[in-house]
C-alpha cells in the first residue's frame, strides 16, 4: 500500500498518515490488553480449577475409599453452593464413575489428563487424583462454563472498537487542523510557482506564515525569485548591449538552427544589405535567400559544422539575393553555438561579410591582367612572331643563295633559320599560354590536355592530363580560373620540386568538381599548404571567385599535392 503512497495531495497524505498512525497504535494497544486479559483469564481459571480440584479430592478422599456415594455426592453438591457455573464428578482408580454432580447433564466430554487443564471453545476441564495416604483411591473431574467469562472479554473487545472509532474521530478533527497548518503554506507556494511561470512575473512574493520547515521553504522561495530577477535583469541588460553591439556591426550576425533551417536571430545589418528586415529574413528559411547554384556549397558548410569541434571557424562564399534580386556574395564564418544532450548540433552562431565589393574590384583586376595577358598574347603572335616568320623567310633566301657562292656561310645561315624557328615556335607558346583562348574554345579538358602535352615538350617532365567521363563542361571564366590554377601548379612543380612525373586530374564526386595536381618532387615541410607566396595567394584567391576550396598537401621527399575543389548543380 504505501508504494502507492506518493500519489494524491499533501493534505490527503497527512490526513491518512493520522488516521493510519493512529488507528494502528489504538489497534495495537487493544490487541495487546485483549491478549493480556486471555493469558490472565486462563491463568485465573486453571489456578481456581486446581484449587478447588485440591479441596474437592480431600474432602472425598475418606468417602471415595469407603465406597460412600451419599457422603460424595453431598462434597460435590456443595459446588452448586459456591459457583454455579462448574460441573464435577468422581471416578474410581480404573476409571468407572463412582458419582457426579452434573446438573446440567452435559458433563461428557473426553478428560484431560491428571494434572492439566484443557482450554476448549466452552469449557475449561480439569481431571486431579484423590490420594488418601498417598494412595489413590479415585479422581476428581472438573469443568468450567467459559460463556460467562469470554461475554466479558468480548465487552472489553468492543469497548477497545469503540476506543478505536473514537480515536479515529479525534484524529480526523485534528489532522483537519493539521493539514490547513501544513498543506496551506505548500498550496500557496505552489500557486505563486505556477504563477511566475505561466506570467513570467518574477516580482511575486509569498507571506510567511510560520517558524517551521515550510517557513524555511517559503523564505528560500522568495530567496530563489529575487536571485532570479536579479539575474533576469543582468540578462536583459546584457542581451540589450549584445544587440546594440551587433547592430552597430556592419556584418550580419546571425544564429541559425540547424534542425528546423531557420535564423533565431538576423541583426539590423541585413536590412542595409539585402533590403529586408530581421523579422522578414526569420520567417523565411535560409534557402529562400540563397542563389539556387551556390545551395549545395551551403548544405555542404552546414555539414561539415555538424561534425565540427567546438570553438571551430568553418568559412565558406555564398551568394544570396537581396529584395530587388540583385546578387549578393557574402562570406560566411560559422562556428557551434549550442548543442543537444546527445551532443548534436542544435544552433550555429557566426558573421557574413559582404565582399561584393571586393569581388567587384578583384574581378576587375583579373579582367584587366586576363586583358593585358591577351594583348600581349596577341601581340606576340600577331607582330612578333610575324616578324620572326618574315626573318626566317630572309634567311632561307639568304641561305639559298650562299649555298652556291659560300658553303660555309650557308650553313651559319641555316644555324640561325632552325634557332630563329624554335625561337618563333617559343614565342606561340608564350602566346597560347598569356592567351589560351583557342584552347578554352573547346572545353577545359582539351585546354588542360594542351597545357601538359606543352610542359611534357618544353620541360625534361613527364606531364599527364586526364578529365573523368561524363563530366558538365563549367563556364569560360570558371574554366579559365582553373586552367591558370593548374598551369601555376605545374610549373611551380617544374622550377622548385626537381619532379619527374606531374599528373593532373579532373574528376566529380557527389556534385562536386575536384581538379588535382600532383607530383613526385621533393615536396616541402609545410604539410598544411599555409605558404604566403604570391602564387599560392593568387592560386587561393582564383579559388574563392568560384566558390571553392584550395588545399596544398605536401612533405619532404614525397611530392606535393594542389587539390581545388567546388560544389556544381547538376552533377
Amino acid at each position: 500500500m504505501l508504494r502507492h503512497f506518493h500519489i494524491g495531495s499533501i493534505r490527503r497524505k497527512l490526513m491518512a498518515a493520522i488516521l493510519l498512525t493512529s488507528a494502528a497504535a489504538v489497534l495495537v494497544m487493544a490487541t495487546v490488553m485483549i491478549a493480556y486479559e486471555r493469558v490472565q483469564l486462563r491463568r485465573e481459571v486453571k489456578d481456581t480449577l486446581i484449587t478447588e480440584a485440591e479441596l474437592i479430592a480431600r474432602s472425598v478422599a475418606n468417602s471415595l475409599a469407603a465406597g460412600d456415594v451419599a457422603t460424595a455426592r453431598e462434597r460435590l453438591s456443595a459446588l452448586w453452593v459456591q459457583r454455579e457455573t462448574v460441573q464435577a464428578c468422581l471416578h474410581t482408580p480404573d476409571g468407572k464413575l463412582f458419582v457426579e454432580y452434573d446438573p446440567a447433564d452435559a458433563f461428557s466430554a473426553v478428560m484431560p489428563a491428571t494434572g492439566e487443564v484443557e482450554f476448549g471453545p466452552r469449557y475449561a476441564l480439569l481431571r486431579w487424583p484423590v490420594l488418601r495416604h498417598n494412595q489413590l483411591v479415585g479422581y476428581v473431574s472438573l469443568r468450567e462454563d467459559m460463556q460467562p467469562r469470554l461475554r466479558q472479554l468480548r465487552l472489553h473487545f468492543l469497548i477497545a472498537l469503540a476506543a478505536i472509532a473514537g480515536a479515529l474521530v479525534v484524529a480526523a478533527a485534528l489532522s483537519l487542523q493539521l493539514q490547513r497548518i501544513i498543506s496551506t503554506p505548500l498550496r500557496t507556494l505552489t500557486r505563486a510557482a505556477r504563477a511566475v511561470v505561466k506570467e513570467n512575473d518574477y516580482g511575486i512574493r509569498v507571506v510567511k506564515r510560520s517558524r517551521d520547515e515550510t517557513g524555511e521553504l517559503t523564505d528560500a522561495f522568495n530567496q530563489m525569485l529575487d536571485e532570479i530577477a536579479r539575474r533576469e535583469a543582468a540578462l536583459a541588460a546584457s542581451e540589450q548591449r549584445y544587440r546594440l553591439l551587433a547592430d552597430t556591426v556592419p556584418d550580419l550576425v546571425c544564429v541559425y538552427d540547424l534542425p528546423a533551417r531557420r535564423n533565431r536571430y538576423i541583426n539590423r545589418a541585413v536590412q542595409r544589405i539585402l533590403g529586408v528586415t530581421p523579422e522578414q529574413f526569420q520567417n523565411e528559411t535560409l534557402g529562400h535567400f540563397v542563389h539556387p547554384d551556390d545551395k549545395p556549397r551551403l548544405e555542404a558548410h552546414h555539414a561539415a559544422l555538424s561534425a565540427a569541434r567546438d570553438g571551430e571557424v568553418l568559412e565558406t562564399i555564398c551568394r544570396f539575393h537581396d529584395a530587388e534580386g540583385r546578387c549578393h556574395w557574402l562570406q560566411l564564418r560559422d562556428t557551434i553555438f549550442t548543442r543537444d544532450a546527445d551532443g548534436r548540433v542544435q544552433q550555429i552562431i557566426g558573421a557574413a561579410s559582404d565582399i561584393t565589393a571586393l569581388r567587384d574590384l578583384q574581378r576587375e583586376v583579373l579582367e584587366i591582367s586576363e586583358r593585358e595577358r591577351a594583348r600581349i598574347g596577341r601581340d606576340i603572335h600577331d607582330s612578333l612572331c610575324q616578324q620572326l616568320v618574315g626573318v626566317t623567310l630572309m634567311l632561307r633566301l639568304l641561305r639559298d643563295k650562299l649555298q652556291s657562292r659560300n658553303p660555309s656561310e650557308a650553313v651559319d645561315a641555316a644555324e640561325m633559320e632552325r634557332l630563329l624557328r624554335e625561337a618563333v615556335h617559343h614565342a606561340r607558346e608564350i602566346s597560347h599560354n598569356l592567351h589560351p583562348a583557342q584552347f578554352l574554345d573547346e572545353g577545359l579538358c582539351v585546354a588542360l590536355q594542351n597545357l601538359a602535352d606543352q610542359t611534357s615538350q618544353r620541360c625534361s617532365v613527364q606531364c599527364v592530363a586526364a578529365c573523368q567521363d561524363g563530366i558538365k563542361e563549367v563556364d569560360r571564366a570558371t574554366a579559365l580560373h582553373l586552367y591558370r590554377i593548374v598551369q601555376e601548379a605545374v610549373a611551380n612543380a617544374v622550377k622548385h620540386a626537381q619532379s619527374r612525373r606531374i599528373d593532373v586530374r579532373l574528376s566529380a564526386d557527389a556534385g562536386v568538381l575536384r581538379l588535382t595536381v600532383q607530383d613526385d618532387g621533393c615536396g616541402f615541410a609545410d604539410t598544411a599548404g599555409n605558404g604566403d607566396g604570391l602564387g599560392l595567394r593568387i592560386m587561393r584567391y582564383r579559388a574563392r571567385q568560384i566558390g571553392g576550396k584550395l588545399s596544398v598537401r605536401s612533405a619532404e621527399g614525397s611530392g606535393t599535392v594542389v587539390t581545388c575543389q567546388w560544389p556544381v548543380s547538376g552533377l
